[in-house]
Formats: C-alpha cells, sequence, structure tokens
C-alpha cells in the first residue's frame, strides 16, 4: 500500500482497525478475520502448555475474536466453536491460568452471551 507521499504505509493492522473493519464490512474482510482467527486457536493451543504465564498478545486477540463474532454482521456461525474453546480452557486450566487470561476469558463469554451469540 502506498501513501499520499509515495511511501509504503504499514501492511499489518492494529486489531482494532480491522475489528471496526470486519463489523462494517464482512466479506471484505473475511481472509483477514480467518487468519486472525487460525492465529487465536495457535494462541489456544500455547496457552495450554503454560497457563499460567502472562500472555497480553492472547488476550488482545480474544477481545477482538469475541466482539467480531459477537457483532451483528459479523462471523456468527463461528461463534458456537469460539465460545466451546473458552469454556474448555476455563474447564480444563481454571486453577492454573494467569488472572488477567481468566477474568478476560469470563468477560469474552459474557460478551457474547449478552449479545446471544
Amino acid at each position: 500500500m502506498m501513501n499520499s507521499s509515495g511511501q509504503k504505509g504499514p501492511v499489518t493492522m492494529k486489531l482494532a482497525q480491522l475489528q471496526n473493519l470486519c463489523k462494517r464490512d464482512p466479506q471484505g474482510y473475511q481472509d483477514d478475520y480467518k487468519s486472525q482467527l487460525l492465529r487465536f486457536n495457535s494462541e489456544i493451543k500455547i496457552l495450554e502448555l503454560n497457563p499460567s504465564a502472562a500472555n497480553p498478545r492472547f488476550i488482545e486477540l480474544m477481545q477482538f475474536i469475541t466482539a467480531v463474532v459477537s457483532s451483528k454482521n459479523g462471523y456468527r456461525s463461528d461463534s458456537a466453536a469460539v465460545a466451546e474453546q473458552i469454556m474448555n480452557l476455563l474447564n480444563n486450566k481454571s486453577t492454573n491460568l494467569h488472572s488477567d487470561i481468566r477474568l478476560n476469558l469470563v468477560k469474552s463469554l459474557i460478551l457474547m452471551r449478552n449479545r446471544a451469540v
């Protein structure tokens, strides 16, 4: 991507920007969303190996995924799988999870439930 001065702009977007774009144009950003969903699945596997580690990247990614699958124009077809992954993580690793991660897992589930996902 080129900006107005002819220099290349950043190729990667911040998750907050991508979240906004995914909500506005789900079809146009489906590939970007799917790549973040794959990254989310990988981060969950990593977290299962070391649940007590603080992982701010995972928290940010989880907030992105749950916000997008919870939106009216979003990717609700993935919501059941995401909720199940979060529930499994809480059920199997809750005593070992870092407190920030555990808190944000619960917040994500509450968000999804409140939006009737």
